[in-house]
C-alpha cells in the first residue's frame, strides 16, 4: 500500500506543481502495447460477491505481477503486467497518465491509485487488463484540496478503507459499487491525531487483522518528522476508534519507537512489523529515529529489530517471506533531485533480544542501485524494482538462496516504483 514509496514522498514538495499541472491526463496510451490475455476464469464470479481465497502453490492457480512505473523526470507513468506463466514476458504500460500512483491487488483484479492532485481510485479486471471497471473520485463533491489517495484495505466485497494521506478522514467505501454515488460510505475523523493541531494526520499505511484495522500515522511537521509515530486502531464492525491504551486519556493510540512509519505487515504469533523511514535526509552522523520496529498488538510492547545506522540508511519498503526471513530497501539521500543510493538488504523479523544491531545483510550482488519497491509474490518469490535509468526492471530471487532467478526488462524503460500481485484461475 504503498505506500508510500520513500523517494517519491522526498520528492514530493518539488514535483507538487508539476503533478497538478499534469492531474487531467488521460487513460490511453500513445504506445498502444498488446493487450495481454491473462484469460477468463473457469467460474468467473460477481465482482460484487465475496471471492473465494485462492492457493498459489496448487496447479490451477496463476499469478501476474502489477508494476507501477514511472518516467525518469516523473512527468508520466503508467501500469505494467508481468506474466509469471510465460517467463515473465512484461507487456505495457497501459493506463498512462501522472506519475504519483500506486497500485493494491486483489483475487481476480487490481486497484490502481491516482494521488496526489489527481485524487481517482480505479478498479481493473485482470481478465481487461486495458480498460477500467470503475473509476471513483477520492474527494467530496466540491472539495479542490487534494485528499492524496494511498492505499485501500478491503474487509469484505462491500466495505473497505480508503486512507487519504493529505486529509484528516479515513473513507469507508463500497468497493463493489458500480456507480460513484454507491462508493462513499461514511467517514472515520483522525483528525486528533495530527501534529500540533495541523489539518492531516499523515496516514501512510494500513493493516487488516482479525476484525481490527491497524493504521500507520507519521505525523510529520513540514516533512520532518520530529514526533514519534502512532498506530490507531479502528474497530471494523462498529468503526469506531479502540481506546488501546485507558492508561494515557489524552491519545487513543500507540506510540512507537520509531519516526516517520512508511509501511506495515503482520505475522502470526509476532504482531506488527513497522518499517520507520526516520528523517528523509538521513547522513552518517545525524540521530537515527528510523529503523523496523516489531510490536505486540496484545502487549502493546514493541522492540526495534533492525535500528537505522550508516549501512543502513534510511529504510523505506519492507517484504516479509516468513518469521525468520525478511527485505528491506535502505537509500542514502543525495540531494533532492539525485536518485537514492539504495541497497536491498535481508534481514531477521523475530531475532532473539541483543542481536538487532547487527540484524541485516546487504545482498551484495544486487549492488547499489535505485531500487524502490521489494515485494514477496503468492509463489514465494523476492521481487524487487529496479529503477535505474540505465537498465530499469525487476529482479526475481529465490529467497532460499537469494540467487537470480531472472531480471525482465521494464517496458518502454520506465522505472518501477511499485509491485504487488493478482492472482486468478487457470
Amino acid at each position: 500500500m504503498a505506500n508510500r514509496l520513500v523517494y517519491r514522498n522526498a520528492l514530493a514538495a518539488s514535483i507538487a506543481l508539476t503533478l497538478l499541472s499534469l492531474g487531467g491526463c488521460g487513460d490511453s496510451s500513445s504506445n498502444s502495447p498488446d493487450v495481454p490475455d491473462f484469460g477468463k476464469p473457469t467460474n468467473p464470479q460477481d465482482p460484487s460477491e465475496p471471492q473465494e481465497p485462492t492457493d498459489p502453490d496448487q496447479p490451477g492457480v496463476r499469478s501476474i505481477g502489477v508494476v507501477a512505473s514511472v518516467s525518469s523526470d516523473w512527468a508520466s507513468g503508467g501500469v505494467s503486467y508481468y506474466d509469471t506463466d510465460n517467463n515473465f514476458e512484461p507487456s505495457g504500460p497501459f493506463h498512462e497518465g501522472i506519475s504519483d500512483i500506486d497500485v493494491v491487488g486483489g483475487q481476480g483484479f487490481f486497484y490502481y491509485i491516482e494521488k496526489f492532485g489527481t485524487d481517482r481510485i480505479s478498479r481493473i479486471d485482470i481478465t481487461n487488463p486495458a480498460q477500467k471497471t470503475w473509476t471513483f473520485s477520492t474527494n467530496k463533491e466540491g472539495v479542490t484540496s487534494s485528499s492524496n489517495p494511498y492505499t485501500l484495505v478491503t474487509v469484505s466485497a462491500d466495505k473497505a478503507y480508503l486512507l487519504r494521506y493529505d486529509s484528516s478522514e479515513v473513507w469507508i467505501v463500497n468497493p463493489g459499487a458500480t456507480v460513484e454515488q454507491d462508493f462513499y460510505l461514511d467517514s472515520i475523523d483522525l483528525s486528533a491525531f495530527s501534529h500540533d493541531g495541523q489539518s492531516a494526520p499523515q496516514m501512510a499505511d494500513a493493516i487488516l487483522v482479525e476484525g481490527k484495522l491497524y493504521i500507520a500515522i507519521q505525523r510529520l511537521k513540514s516533512w520532518a518528522p520530529d514526533q514519534a509515530g502512532l498506530i490507531i486502531v479502528i474497530d471494523t464492525t462498529s468503526d469506531v476508534i479502540i481506546d488501546v491504551n485507558p492508561d494515557t486519556p489524552d491519545i487513543d493510540a500507540i506510540e512507537l519507537q520509531g519516526f516517520n512509519p512508511s509501511e506495515l505487515a503482520y505475522l502470526d504469533d509476532a504482531g506488527l512489523i513497522i518499517s520507520h523511514i526516520g528523517t528523509y535526509t538521513y547522513s552518517p552522523n545525524v540521530l537515527g529515529d528510523g529503523g523496523i520496529e516489531l510490536l505486540d498488538p496484545v502487549t502493546l510492547t514493541s522492540k526495534m529489530v533492525v535500528p537505522q545506522t550508516d549501512e543502513t540508511g534510511n529504510i523505506s519498503s519492507i517484504a516479509i517471506k516468513d518469521k525468520d526471513t525478511g527485505y528491506f530497501t535502505g537509500y542514502r539521500f543525495q540531494g533532492w533531485t539525485d536518485p537514492a543510493l539504495t541497497e536491498v538488504f535481508t534481514f531477521d523479523p523475530t531475532p532473539e533480544a541483543g542481536v538487532a544491531s547487527g540484524n541485516a545483510e546487504a545482498i551484495a550482488h544486487l549492488g547499489t542501485s535505485d531500487f524502490r519497491d521489494v515485494a514477496i509474490s503468492p509463489d514465494g518469490n523476492l521481487w524487487v524494482a529496479n529503477a535505474s535509468t540505465t537498465t530499469p526492471g525487476i529482479h526475481v530471487l529465490d529467497p532460499g538462496t537469494n540467487s537470480e532467478i531472472i531480471f525482465v526488462d521494464s517496458p518502454e524503460g520506465l522505472l518501477p516504483e511499485n509491485i504487488t500481485f493478482v492472482t486468478t484461475p487457470r
